[in-house]
């Protein structure tokens, strides 16, 4: 739509392409910042690099946040070009929508749009997509770093006020409200970490500007599911200080939550936020207690999943010590596949896992310690499951539904970028989003690379590594 036109985004119907070339709509003022938008006016705006609206849901009434990313420049797009590379694009479509389909919580993607005749410099000339993504809402911890940078304690209210009543739909008997919000984000966002743990799943980038206050998964760079389980593995070529190693995700997550405490501290922990000694020395280490919290969550979340993943019917206290970290210890020191691992434990009975066992889940070629070592591990999860008189068939069938056959590994994902961005395949989306969006089934009809996508990943490609604007 050409800026000649004179029109606004209210005139524009729903079927309407936007680009940057849209005027500025009169009805909904431009601020100066993005932490300075007027939250209590709902319509159409302009963020950083996306251009959103609001859409309700009829049925339930949840309301959320419509994004289109790389839709062009915005009034925050800074030196950015506002556009999104088609690599980076694909991925997030896929990503999102996997980890949506095995129930870990995270923003949605609605569709993607191959712009083939726009380019952007992204280390080289490459073509551009965009993305349409929604969520309840895409408040960041990172929101709340600019107006506390700024000593703006009225914004910071507004903000907490809003995420508060809007997005996280406090009930009003809740006590202290801003206390009760800071442990629910506590709480997600524990939550979150956890599932990421359990399903092998990391991101590169997690800062407080990537920590939702939802605790969504969201904004994927450089994001990956570990393929040889290595606790020490980064998925960003870029993380020189090697912070988002997987194992330090969860502390990771920790330092946000004491950012955002930091910033909010005020409105429940200060009875007085204009006191001298606050504004001079700022938050003092008991305003974050509540962080005790996290790791609270964090552990119940984790030992619950990772029981269910190993097909417990219950969770006792010793699992920790006898079943989790001895499996993870074992796929460490033999460097094998994190999911095909707990995949062929749901797909494989009680007595061919005694019987043969190692032959199934190691190499032909694997040494001798290696299938003694699985052995005896197989050994002490069998008598856990009678332990926990487990009927068998039963026991696979749940299995499967919590260890995915498909998990969309590096590898894939560049495979697909390359097949669209160099062969101009538009089919291999649709396959592949089959597999995403029913990771369990054991079979997916017409899809010829299914076998070879859910399948040992190529040596040479494991592992893989990317930056943040992949």
């Amino acid at each position: 739509m050409s800026s000649a036109t004179g029109g606004t985004l209210q005139d524009l119907p729903k079927s309407s392409i936007f680009t940057s070339r849209l005027p500025a709509d009169p009805a909904f003022p431009t601020p100066t910042s993005s932490a300075s938008a007027r939250l209590s006016k709902l319509g159409p705006r302009m963020v950083r690099e996306a251009l959103f609206t609001y859409a309700t849901n009829p049925t339930t009434g949840e309301r959320y946040e419509v994004q289109l990313k790389g839709a062009g420049k915005t009034p925050y797009s800074r030196f950015a070009d506002g556009k999104a590379a088609l690599r980076s694009s694909i991925r997030e479509f896929i990503v999102s929508e996997h980890l949506h389909a095995i129930g870990i919580p995270t923003t949605r993607a609605l569709s993607l749009t191959l712009l083939p005749g726009d380019k952007a410099v992204r280390g080289r000339l490459e073509p551009c997509a965009i993305v349409a993504r929604m969520a309840q809402s895409w408040i960041r911890i990172g929101t709340f770093d600019l107006p506390r940078s700024r000593g703006d304690s009225k914004r910071i209210r507004v903000l907490v006020d809003y995420v508060c009543d809007e997005v996280l739909r406090l009930p009003l008997e809740v006590g202290h409200k801003y206390e009760a919000m800071y442990r629910e984000v506590v709480r997600r966002n524990a939550r979150t970490v956890a599932l990421w743990q359990v399903n092998g799943f990391m991101n590169g980038v997690l800062n407080t500007d990537n920590t939702s206050m939802l605790g969504l998964s969201l904004d994927f760079g450089p994001f990956a599911f570990i393929d040889t389980f290595d606790p020490e593995y980064t998925p960003n070529h870029d993380d020189d200080m090697l912070r988002y190693l997987f194992k330090n995700l969860p502390t990771v997550i920790w330092w946000n939550l004491v950012r955002l405490a930091e910033n909010v501290a005020e409105l429940f922990s200060v009875p007085d936020p204009d006191d001298e000694e606050y504004i001079k020395n700022g938050v003092k280490e008991e305003h974050a207690e509540g962080l005790v919290k996290l790791q609270n969550t964090f552990l119940t979340e984790y030992n619950q999943r990772m029981a269910e993943r190993m097909g417990f019917k219950t969770l006792k206290e010793s699992d920790m010590d006898n079943q989790f970290s001895p499996v993870l210890d074992l796929m460490q020191k033999h460097e094998l596949n994190f999911h095909h691992f707990f995949r062929c434990l749901a797909e494989t009975p009680i007595d061919t896992l005694l019987s043969c066992g190692p032959e199934i889940m190691l190499p032909a070629d694997t040494n001798e310690e290696a299938k003694k070592d699985i052995h005896e591990y197989l050994q002490s999860y069998v008598d856990r499951l009678k332990a926990d008189e487990v009927d068998d068939e039963q026991r696979i069938k749940v299995m499967k539904q919590k260890n995915p056959k498909f998990v969309p590994k590096g590898w894939v994902l560049d495979e697909i970028i390359e097949r669209v961005e160099k062969k101009g395949e538009r089919k291999v989306l649709e396959d592949v989003m089959k597999l995403v969006e029913r990771p369990f089934d054991g079979e997916w009809e017409g899809v010829e690379d299914a076998e070879r996508w859910y399948g040992e990943v190529p040596r040479r490609k494991r592992d893989m590594q990317c930056s943040c604007s992949s």
